[in-house]
């Protein structure tokens, strides 16, 4: 992949076990590409969610490359809806945030409350 040619990256997508398999489909071919998952270090599981998984492909193979995706990522029903949803899915995630921060304030303020009133 590192021979001074152009990378371009390809979406694949929001579900790891398509994107392995264009992946593994592409190399199969005989194209040199690399997968950028989203959420392999377990750290953040919701970032998949905001970001799709990527493939990196030269840009030399891209036409090919983008056979081997088409055919093997059709837009089904479920994909499209799950597309369209992605705006709902982001409120609702910074919601879940703004929750979680308002029940920590909640549970530890009047403990550092006392803490700082009991330097004064």
């Amino acid at each position: 992949m590192n021979d001074g040619g152009s990378v371009v990256a390809v979406e694949l997508g929001f579900d790891r076990f398509t994107a392995e398999t264009i992946v593994e489909a592409c190399r199969a071919e005989g194209f040199d590409v690399e997968f950028l998952q989203m959420d392999e270090s377990g750290i953040a599981p919701g970032v998949v969610a905001l970001a799709p998984h990527r493939l990196l492909a030269r840009e030399v193979d891209l036409d090919e490359v983008m056979q081997i995706v088409n055919r093997s990522f059709p837009q089904t029903e479920h994909d499209l809806e799950f597309a369209s949803s992605m705006p709902r899915r982001r409120s609702r995630l910074v919601m879940m945030r703004l929750v979680a921060v308002a029940v920590f304030i909640v549970m530890f303020a009047p403990g550092i409350f006392m803490l700082i009133a009991g330097y004064l």
